[in-house]
């Protein structure tokens, strides 16, 4: 499916911007959402299941019953995290992410911002590396009981990493998003 932006931005009038929105809209129910069987495999292996205001397979129901105006309003489009678990674990090999990345571009088509969050994000990542600090954490042993607070090693994980030079890092990054920006017009 070409990009919704570039498609719109070449796009004559207002009019035949609804058009093309309103064909990849229609396309969409018909090759993918017809197909969901609501078994809820998408919701069972989301790792952003938590933070989302709407779970993967109620997104699909959602969308194929037309509350395509109400999922553009909601920043369960922004929390996802795009890992395409939701698309591996479908026996149907749809996914809540397709009809996500669609309604993402609508949004962007639209004028419609992402939510703060996504900015800072960003920035963090730009400014140190990272996006943000380990913290510690609290452990309650399940055999005794007991409280005790431990940072990432003391978790069996590793130290977190960081880029070893972080002006090369930036340089990198932004290059990928430009790269990744560019071929998405194409």
């Amino acid at each position: 499916m070409a990009n919704l932006v570039d498609q719109m931005s070449a796009a004559e009038s207002a009019k035949d911007v609804y058009k093309l929105e309103q064909k990849m809209l229609k396309e969409m129910k018909e090759n993918i959402t017809d197909q969901c069987l609501q078994c809820v495999k998408c919701t069972a292996g989301c790792p952003a299941m938590k933070l989302l205001e709407l779970h993967p397979h109620e997104v699909m129901a959602l969308f194929n019953l037309g509350f395509t105006e109400e999922l553009l309003k909601s920043e369960v489009i922004w929390t996802c995290l795009t890992c395409f678990k939701c698309k591996e674990r479908c026996p149907q090999k749809v996914a809540p992410v397709d009809v996500i990345l669609l309604l993402r571009s609508i949004a962007v088509a639209r004028g419609i911002p992402p939510p703060a969050g996504f900015a800072s994000v960003l920035q963090a990542l730009m400014d140190r590396g990272i996006i943000q600090e380990p913290v510690e954490v609290m452990l309650k042993s399940v055999k005794t009981g007991k409280k005790r607070f431990s940072d990432r090693t003391g978790c069996s994980l590793p130290a977190a990493s960081r880029p070893k030079d972080l002006d090369k890092f930036k340089e990198a990054f932004t290059n990928a998003l430009v790269q990744a920006m560019s071929e998405e017009g194409t």
